[in-house]
């Protein structure tokens, strides 16, 4: 289930650099709940978004040729993971806590909003 990211995304009116750069990003956001063990990708899929944990947890896994799964990281809220080239992903990623808040960033946008210098554009008043 998709949620509008201003119910959930705060971010600092400080005026810091860093805050203005997320915030110019959080525009691209489009934040999803997922359940214990549901999917966040998979493995070979193309790399199409770029993702953040808002709430809860996950977990980067990949699968041995015997079947076995090794868990290699865990994601925990403000931590940014899934990037990559267009080629496919070689590790999976799934929520580990029910009702975890995944924001996800469509990795075209995000490459074009900042050629075109848009986060550049917001750190200045």
């Amino acid at each position: 289930m998709d949620i509008p990211t201003s119910a959930l995304i705060h971010v600092s009116a400080r005026g810091d650099r860093s805050d203005r750069s997320l915030g110019a990003l959080e525009h691209l956001a489009v934040v999803a709940r997922y359940e214990a063990g549901e999917s966040v990708y998979r493995c070979n899929e193309a790399v199409v978004y770029w993702y953040r944990v808002v709430r809860g947890a996950a977990r980067k896994s990949t699968l041995s040729g015997d079947g076995r799964r090794h868990i290699v990281d865990f994601m925990l809220p403000g931590d940014f993971f899934g990037f990559g080239l267009s080629r496919p992903r070689h590790f999976c990623v799934e929520a580990i806590f029910p009702g975890s808040l995944i924001a996800r960033y469509p990795r075209a946008s995000v490459g074009a909003a900042r050629r075109l210098g848009f986060a550049d554009r917001t750190q200045h008043p």
